[in-house]
């Protein structure tokens, strides 16, 4: 019985065990799902503090920090707080209170790239940052409400047959990582890394020359053998230093790295890989900034159709043609033409038969002559000296739309004869066009 009470004991372990997992790697999702609250943008020529960020009425309480330089050293950045006194800043310190998870540290004292997590409250936030020569640091600051959106529980994921793979946060992957500059046609190739637990992948670059055809890769595996399934990145000469590129992919296979392969001889080369929790795609710029061609952003393949015609059970897909080409009476309903200058305007193809006539109109109500159409118009010939009014079968002048002389009115029919005209007297008549 005793071994009996022993095994229904490590049983009630594991049963715990499996729910914590459960909880943790549900926390996991919900943090990936959650944008920043707080945001502190930042891109500094020499030393220099960001504008106090007010966090009174947000209540950011886990911040990140992360930032890349260029050419300056030493280098100090630091994320500050300061209390409120009296409704403005107080005297700013090293974030007070901070309790720092994830790596990191504040402040950072890196050359190259720095990313810290960190939770605590204060009114006021800002960055500073002493930087010595000339160059160039940009990064962000970010803030959650939330402060286990930064710092979440542990989250663990359980492959069949294998070891507890355990993730917290955001990691830097050394093994995809590097600063050793390659020679012409050298190759970086990564050390592949699981991505179990992660939603993306965001890879930092910082170099003198641009990669090579098809050289910039992050590849896809499914047993850490196998290198079949391939995204590519470009590094051009516009990105090249001072200016840098960040490149973020989703993830797709549970393992990944990163193979790159210099076009020339490199001076310098900064290669980070960081695995992200939350699944971020393209590029996060200022409101004010202007967009470029070096931006990077989510691709999506849309194919746009509509119905062949009014309530039709069949589709038909929208037609590019070149200028030089002419609609045709075969072609759908929309057609979009492309023209030499990349713009696109849309051509909306005309019915082929147009229709018109007039009509007397009398105290009782008459329909228009029999027309097959699409859309008619009615109007009221501006020499009547009495309104008239436009309905369906059995209209009276207590019930039928009123047309003041000159006035007209347009409605999608299928035959004109489904409009009736009526008057309180005769004396009035009506015109009326419609195309089908």
């Amino acid at each position: 019985m005793r071994f009996v009470g022993m095994v229904v004991a490590s049983m009630k372990k594991i049963l715990l065990f499996l729910v914590l997992v459960g909880c943790a790697s549900a926390q996991s999702t919900f943090n990936a799902l959650h944008q920043p609250d707080c945001i502190i943008a930042f891109s500094l020529t020499g030393t220099a503090n960001t504008a106090a960020f007010d966090n009174r009425g947000v209540g950011c309480s886990g911040w990140s920090i992360q930032w890349s330089n260029y050419n300056f050293s030493p280098v100090s950045v630091t994320l500050q707080s300061a209390p409120n006194n009296n409704g403005v800043p107080g005297t700013w310190v090293t974030f007070a209170g901070q309790s720092i998870c994830n790596g990191g540290s504040n402040p950072s004292s890196s050359t190259t790239t720095s990313a810290t997590w960190l939770t605590g409250y204060n009114p006021f936030v800002r960055v500073s940052a002493t930087l010595t020569g000339s160059g160039l640091l940009q990064g962000t600051a970010l803030g959650w409400k939330d402060p286990a959106l930064v710092c979440p529980a542990v989250t663990a994921s359980i492959a069949p047959g294998s070891a507890v793979v355990v993730t917290s946060g955001d990691v830097i992957d050394a093994g995809n990582s590097t600063t050793t500059p390659l020679g012409a046609g050298a190759t970086f190739t990564g050390t592949g890394h699981s991505t179990i637990g992660f939603m993306s992948v965001q890879i930092s670059i910082d170099t003198d020359q641009a990669n090579s055809a098809n050289g910039f890769q992050v590849q896809w595996s499914s047993d850490d053998t196998n290198w079949a399934d391939v995204d590519f990145g470009q590094v051009n000469s516009s990105d090249i230093l001072p200016t840098g590129q960040t490149y973020i992919f989703p993830v797709k296979r549970p393992y990944y790295r990163v193979v790159y392969t210099a076009s020339g001889a490199q001076t310098t080369f900064r290669l980070q890989s960081v695995l992200k929790v939350e699944p971020t795609t393209g590029a996060t710029i200022d409101l004010g900034d202007a967009i470029s061609g070096s931006y990077h952003t989510l691709m999506a393949r849309d194919m746009p159709f509509g119905r062949s015609s009014l309530a039709a059970s069949t589709f038909n897909d929208i037609t590019v043609k070149n200028p030089a080409t002419p609609a045709i009476a075969t072609d759908p309903a929309i057609v979009v033409t492309v023209s030499p200058n990349n713009t696109v305007p849309v051509q909306i193809i005309g019915d082929g038969t147009v229709l018109s006539g007039q009509q007397a109109v009398t105290g009782s109500a008459a329909a228009l002559a029999t027309n097959t159409a699409k859309t008619a118009c009615v109007k009221a010939l501006i020499g009547n000296t009495i309104n008239v009014y436009v309905g369906p079968s059995g209209i009276t002048t207590s019930t039928g739309m009123e047309l003041a002389p000159g006035e007209i009115v347009c409605l999608p029919v299928t035959n004109t004869n489904l409009l009736y005209v009526i008057a309180s007297t005769t004396g009035a008549s009506v015109s009326w066009i419609a195309t089908n």
